[in-house]
Formats: C-alpha cells, sequence, structure tokens
C-alpha cells in the first residue's frame, strides 16, 4: 500500500487544470504556497503572529512529533477559491520528500464519503478511496500498525455528503476525527471553510487560517 500511495501522491501535482492539453497546465505550474495566519481558540485571527507558508508552519508541526505529548487536529480554515484543495494535492508530496517514509500521506476527498459510522475508523471502512486496502478493518490493518504513520489529510469538511444526516453530522465528523487524534500516533489535517466550525472551535487547535 505505501508504495501505491507513493506513486499517488507524486501524480497529484501533475494532474490537468483545464482540459485543454494546448498548453498543458498542471496544478503545480500555478500553485502558489498559502500564507497562513495562527487562529486562537475564540476563532480569531491573532495578528500579533507573523504570516507563515503553510508549508513551513505543517512541517515544523510535524517536525516536533512526540507520541508521547497529547496532539490536535491541524485544521487549515479559509474562503471558497483559497487553495485549500490544491495545497492537499501539493502538500503530501512535499512532506514524502521531506520526512520519506517516516510520515505516509493519505489524501481524503470529504465528500466521497458515504455515511458517518459509529467513529473514524469505521466510517473510514465505508471511503471509497480505501476500500480495496486492509486499512481499517481488523486489529493489524494499517491504522493499528504502530510502526506505520499516516498522514491523513482530510479535504473539504464542509463538503460532507452524508446518508441520513442533517447538518449536526458536521460535527458529529470532526468529533469523531479529535477523537481519533487523541488516541492514535497518526496526525491529521482537515480543511474547510470557516462556517462550517461553528460550535467545534475547541476541537481543532492548532488552527490557522489561509490567504
Amino acid at each position: 500500500m505505501d508504495r501505491y500511495l507513493a506513486e499517488k501522491i507524486d501524480t497529484l501535482p501533475d494532474e490537468r487544470v483545464f482540459d485543454e492539453t494546448d498548453p498543458l497546465v498542471r496544478f503545480r505550474d500555478v500553485y502558489v504556497p498559502l500564507q497562513v495566519q495562527p487562529v486562537t481558540e475564540a476563532g480569531e485571527v491573532n495578528r500579533e503572529a507573523d504570516p507563515l507558508c503553510i508549508h513551513q508552519w505543517t512541517l515544523g508541526i510535524l517536525e516536533q512529533w512526540d507520541e508521547s505529548q497529547p496532539r490536535k487536529v491541524l485544521f487549515v480554515e479559509g474562503d471558497a477559491g483559497r487553495g485549500k484543495s490544491v495545497f492537499c494535492r501539493m502538500f503530501p508530496q512535499v512532506a514524502r520528500q521531506r520526512f520519506g517514509d517516516t510520515w505516509i500521506p493519505l489524501v481524503i476527498r470529504l465528500r466521497n464519503l458515504r455515511m458517518l459510522a459509529n467513529n473514524l475508523t469505521e466510517t473510514l471502512e465505508d471511503c471509497p478511496e480505501l476500500e480495496q486496502w486492509n486499512f481499517v478493518r481488523s486489529d493489524n490493518g494499517w491504522l493499528a500498525d504502530r510502526n506505520v504513520r499516516f498522514l491523513i489529510v482530510l479535504d473539504g469538511f464542509d463538503e460532507l455528503l452524508l446518508e441520513g444526516r442533517t447538518t449536526g453530522g458536521l460535527k458529529e465528523f470532526l468529533q469523531q476525527v479529535a477523537q481519533f487524534q487523541e488516541h492514535s500516533h497518526h496526525q491529521c489535517i482537515v480543511t474547510g471553510r470557516p462556517l462550517a466550525l461553528q460550535g467545534v472551535e475547541r476541537l481543532i487547535l492548532p488552527r490557522s487560517k489561509g490567504d
């Protein structure tokens, strides 16, 4: 699976932006890394902190990873069209080049989730991007392997389409991610629009706002 994921991650920046091939425009050709501003627990932009390149911000947190310390979900929020999904295409390759097999990036587009189960691992069992792999289905699945650390990029929290759920399902999903992160040796990154965060801010620090 790790070889498959590496090959998939390497192709994301080279996917076409437009249908036209003359000229061929790839995501890496037009990508400009986001500048992010830390956000306080109250949801306000921390004006006293200098803006950071989103790659530096995220790499710095991963480099300080300590399994003995509790970890929070990393959340990148920004309005539509600010570049969150393109970041999800580009950053996994950056992380793989920096860390090698220390962190295995996994990109999941949340709009493809079919339903919300009792916890994150059960929810991911029905994810179309993972169902062909022994990822979470047993005690010896990839998520349970202490020798494997995933950088789990969950893109588009505000685009979740959960069968049989009202908008309250969004909060439940993020609570699942936070509970998973608290007891996991993996690291989750979630992207979404600010309006989707009402009432769940305390679950998602560290947090930054993209621009």
